[in-house]
C-alpha cells in the first residue's frame, strides 16, 4: 500500500489514487467556495506565481500517476460508479483546457499577446 503526504489515512492504493486525482478540484473548490474575487480585484505577482507553481505541481502529480505502470487506468474508482482513473484524469484535463482557453481569450481582448503574435 502506498501512502502520500496528502492522504496518509487512506486504507488502499485505489483510494489514494482517487485522492491524488481529485486533490486539485476538491481542495481548490473548498478554498474558493464563496470567495470569488471582486470585479476590480487584482492578484499580486507573488499570488499569481504561487498559483502557477501549484498548477504545475498538481499537473506533475497527475502525470506521475498516469505514467505509473502499477496503475490500472481502467479500474473503477471507489465511490464513483462508472468513473475510472482515466476518466478522472480526462475531466481534470478538460477543466484545465477550458480555463487556459479563457486566458487566451482574455489576452486577445486585452491586446496583451507578445510582438509577432498573429
Amino acid at each position: 500500500m502506498r501512502r502520500h503526504g496528502w492522504c496518509p489515512s487512506v486504507g488502499s492504493d485505489r483510494q489514494c489514487t482517487r485522492a491524488a486525482v481529485t486533490r486539485t478540484l476538491r481542495v481548490r473548490a473548498a478554498l474558493c467556495q464563496g470567495s470569488d474575487p471582486q470585479r476590480d480585484a487584482r492578484a499580486t505577482r507573488l499570488e499569481w506565481d504561487q498559483t502557477i507553481r501549484d498548477f504545475r505541481a498538481d499537473l506533475a502529480a497527475l502525470i506521475a500517476i498516469v505514467r505509473d505502470p502499477a496503475r490500472d487506468l481502467f479500474s473503477v474508482l471507489p465511490d464513483t460508479p462508472r468513473h475510472t482513473l482515466l476518466r478522472e484524469v480526462r475531466i481534470v484535463g478538460d477543466h484545465n483546457a477550458y480555463h487556459i482557453g479563457e486566458f487566451a481569450a482574455l489576452r486577445q481582448v486585452m491586446g496583451t499577446w507578445g510582438v509577432g503574435h498573429h
